[in-house]
């Protein structure tokens, strides 16, 4: 029914808290767990991670290195169930909630991804500290204010087949862009139930926001010409602009703090 794909580059600390937690999930959802090895060292064997374990293990590994998108992408010949669930190797999932996905009421060839909640976890802190709620406007618009997390997204393999998966020339907007190709191809569905920890604020993240101008900024014309084709109404074009400039140019210390600054240097100009 579901395959778990765990894409990892080595990072041991952390993909033992995400390998566990897709361990932990019930054999009667997850049939699948598929680690897609792209380190191209022997850390896995030092870690004694094998078929051993868990009867539904099983690994993929790149002699040379692969792009995200390449890894992600060719993982999917692999995948041997029409559901599959990427889990990023800092990130976790509440195996507990997997019982109550009830993914056999829902055909595949229907729907492009299924996104339900999830938990943030402050890297700093290793505390929960929000959760993503349920869509409630356009679709587009939706994805590109409030985007969904791998962790917490059920993907149709149909319809990642069918829309080509991930497309490194939108850089680590890929997923953003997957998800509205997705959503443009077939229904896509959003539930309140919460299925996975996302980590944020992790330094070695290339979303942290030293990395961003970079792995977002250099692909901005790229993505902006995408998503403008893909979405055509105004609302979900000004939240693109919005996000391009609030996500990946922030302002030091964020709006808020902007704004403080400015009342405080006019009244001391006054």
């Amino acid at each position: 029914m579901l395959t778990i794909v765990i894409p990892t580059i080595g990072r041991a600390d952390s993909f033992v808290r995400a390998f566990d937690s897709a361990c932990q999930t019930c054999d009667a959802v997850v049939k699948q767990i598929l680690i897609v090895d792209n380190s191209q060292s022997t850390f896995l064997s030092e870690l004694n991670i094998s078929p051993s374990l868990d009867s539904r293990i099983e690994v993929l590994r790149y002699i040379e290195r692969k792009s995200m998108a390449d890894s992600w992408n060719s993982a999917l010949h692999q995948v041997a169930q029409p559901w599959v669930l990427f889990l990023h190797d800092d990130d976790e999932l509440i195996a507990e909630k997997f019982s109550e996905l009830r993914l056999e009421k829902i055909n595949p060839a229907d729907v492009s991804f299924i996104a339900f909640d999830y938990y943030r976890r402050r890297s700093k802190y290793k505390r929960l500290v929000a959760r993503r709620f349920q869509h409630k406007n356009n679709v587009g618009e939706s994805i590109i204010k409030d985007p969904p997390t791998f962790v917490s997204t059920v993907f149709s393999l149909a319809a990642l087949r069918k829309t080509g998966g991930w497309n490194m020339d939108y850089g680590y907007f890929l997923d953003l862009v997957g998800y509205l190709e997705l959503a443009k191809y077939k229904t896509a569905i959003f539930e309140p139930l919460a299925i996975g920890v996302y980590t944020v604020d992790d330094p070695d993240q290339l979303s942290a926001i030293e990395n961003r101008a970079s792995s977002y900024g250099d692909h901005i014309p790229a993505v902006t010409a995408k998503i403008f084709e893909l979405c055509d109404d105004v609302e979900s074009r000004r939240a693109l602009i919005n996000l391009l400039s609030t996500f990946v140019y922030p302002l030091s210390g964020g709006r808020f703090s902007q704004r403080v600054k400015r009342v405080l240097a006019a009244i001391k100009n006054a």
